[in-house]
């Protein structure tokens, strides 16, 4: 039989300020002191509810293993968590911190225990056991909301021991990472994050997270970050995102160590990898700078998944109302380790108050139009089984710096010349865009000024063209003989760089007087496409490939040609903005049919 406990008590700050102590539950539970820290395993694949296997170091060599399920929350209204325990006095303890608005414009919070006796356990120490737990809980909450009340933060940063040794041996690394103003800045922001930051939080550097959130240059904080872990300053990783929960499933230091077959064990489901939506490169500080402990107080929780709104445990036939503040867009409702979920829309004119019920076999209604602002959305499930609900903004998750992007990059070609997916892996790529130029009539131009003299004008012709390419954030993947082929993850950028590359050709021409004028072709398409190993370099195939090869070839002198489709994207057409176009139609060589393309003359 399970034992409940209960307490109620007021806290001085509203309803949303209590709640912020909870979206770092980590934090929360080392603040409520005597907790013992945890190591966590890969959690199970199966089962309806996925478990995490932590190991609790409750003393000098005394640990303790335990199951945690992932945590419920509701916004501003619930937080929750389940474990369970083997060789415990207990076997499973739940915990809820429901929080609502009080008279006084403080909050009033509820906490609830519930336990389920091990076999011949005590009641009275399980009784002392919750009371104590309860009041520590108490405590730390009513500690915490002081702190908010009077303008402090809740949790202060603590300067971790050694932090001025870490930041100057930092400073020693970094020296020479930095070639201009906003790059510098980032590596100094850099440098006091790896020295002051809480373990949790140095252990894993994402780039554009970081610039966002310290208001830096985020490709200035991407490049800084790449020289750093050839500085031996960071350590570079490949995490592999699960599409469904977004956790960061493996991590591998090496891109060669990544395969498009992954599966995760929370979701319990198989997945393909594509390098632009499902691998974020993401840095660490290797120990001899600073070790960052593994341990951590509590299973991560809304903080750690911007993606999600709230995630509730259903029991069977259990309705339960989610009272949620939401903004215009399109959410999921979906039931986990099952293929339910309910698309949501979030505009003007919708309802209020929805209901929906969830089964193993779908969801009904399975479109719900809701009205931005408060609304109660209320789940009934039907499920043969106790099952976790959650409702999460479609998109993915924010500041990726993605594996196709960063790869891209000249930097990280110069920095890992050799990095590339492992020989025989095809990983796709949902898009990439690809930028062919040609030097016209270069033959001719060999054998009228001799191959010495002739290569060294198109070594500076091919300088110019990386110099343009990687201003904006792309590569060359390579040279074949007197062409390029640069790969940006960003289209509008492929586009910057070709118009840029035909501006500053007449200035290489103006310094080479008495020669006759290198004059570039260039085109640019993007799409799908599968990145190879190329003889152990990184490469790129398929149809997006061959097009943009074969768009470059109706180029003329000082011409860029792209697809009208291309053009035709918002962020391409203000790049291309002001710039002579003309559009027509014409045949590709090897591909079928006829193609709308664009001939832009800058």
């Amino acid at each position: 039989m399970s034992l409940v406990f209960e307490r109620t008590f007021n806290v001085p700050v509203s309803p949303d300020a209590t709640w912020s102590l909870l979206t770092d539950p980590s934090r929360f539970v080392q603040s409520i002191g005597d907790q013992p820290p945890l190591r966590f395993g890969a959690p199970s694949s199966t089962g309806p509810v996925a478990r995490f296997p932590a190991v609790a170091q409750m003393g000098p060599g005394v640990e303790m293993p335990l199951e945690y399920e992932p945590l419920e929350w509701i916004p501003g209204r619930l937080f929750a968590s389940v474990n369970h325990f083997r060789g415990a006095p207990m076997t499973r303890a739940s915990m809820r911190i429901e929080i609502a608005s009080a008279p006084d414009a403080g909050s009033r919070v509820t906490l609830r225990m519930t336990l389920d006796p091990a076999e011949g356990a005590r009641q009275s120490d399980l009784e002392s056991m919750a009371q104590g737990q309860i009041h520590g809980i108490q405590r730390a909450m009513e500690r915490l909301t002081a702190r908010l009340a009077a303008g402090q933060e809740a949790f202060p940063p603590e300067r971790p021991q050694g932090a001025d040794d870490v930041v100057s041996r930092a400073r020693r690394l970094a020296e020479g990472l930095t070639s201009n103003a906003a790059e510098a800045a980032s590596r100094d922001a850099l440098i006091e994050h790896l020295a002051l930051a809480p373990d949790v939080e140095a252990a894993r550097v994402r780039p554009l997270a970081f610039a966002r959130e310290h208001s830096l240059d985020p490709h200035a904080t991407l490049a800084v970050c790449l020289r750093a872990s050839r500085a031996g300053l960071l350590e570079l990783r490949f995490d592999v995102l699960c599409p469904s929960c977004r956790g960061v499933g493996m991590r591998h230091p090496r891109l060669d160590q990544v395969h498009e077959a992954q599966h995760c064990p929370a979701c319990a489901a198989g997945f393909s990898l594509e390098l632009d939506r499902l691998v974020e490169v993401s840095f660490t500080p290797p120990p001899g700078l600073r070790t960052t402990a593994d341990t951590v107080y509590c299973i991560p929780g809304p903080a750690g998944a911007p993606h999600l709104v709230a995630q509730v445990a259903l029991v069977p036939g259990e309705k339960v109302p989610l009272e949620l503040h939401l903004g215009e867009g399109n959410y999921q409702l979906r039931m986990l380790r099952t293929r339910t979920s309910a698309h949501v829309r979030v505009q003007q004119g919708g309802a209020s108050d929805v209901e929906v019920t969830l089964d193993e076999k779908g969801a009904s209604p399975a479109h719900l139009t809701l009205a931005p602002g408060p609304v109660r959305l209320t789940v009934t499930s039907r499920a043969a089984e106790r099952r976790l609900v959650c409702l999460e903004r479609e998109g993915f998750v924010p500041d990726v710096a993605t594996a196709a992007q960063v790869t891209a990059m000249q930097e990280f070609r110069d920095l890992y010349p050799r990095a590339a997916v492992a020989a025989g892996e095809q990983i796709r790529v949902r898009k990439l865009a690809f930028l062919f130029s040609d030097l016209k009539g270069s033959t001719a131009f060999y054998e009228r000024f001799g191959d010495g003299p002739a290569y060294s004008d198109v070594r500076r012709h091919f300088d110019l063209l990386r110099e343009c390419i990687a201003a904006r954030g792309g590569g060359v993947v390579k040279t074949i003989g007197d062409a390029v082929m640069g790969a940006f993850d960003d289209p509008a950028s492929a586009v910057a760089a070709a118009l840029e590359i035909q501006r500053r050709m007449p200035e290489l021409n103006r310094d080479r007087a008495g020669r006759d004028p290198l004059q570039v072709k260039i085109g640019v398409h993007a799409g799908p496409c599968v990145a190879v190993n190329a003889n152990d370099w990184l490469d790129y195939f398929g149809t997006t490939v061959n097009m943009a090869a074969r768009i470059q070839a109706q180029a003329d002198a000082g011409e860029v040609v792209l697809t009208a489709a291309l053009l035709d994207d918002p962020d391409v057409a203000r790049a291309a903005a002001s710039i002579p176009c003309t559009r027509y139609q014409a045949p590709l060589a090897g591909l079928s049919g006829t193609h709308q393309l664009c001939r832009l003359r800058p």
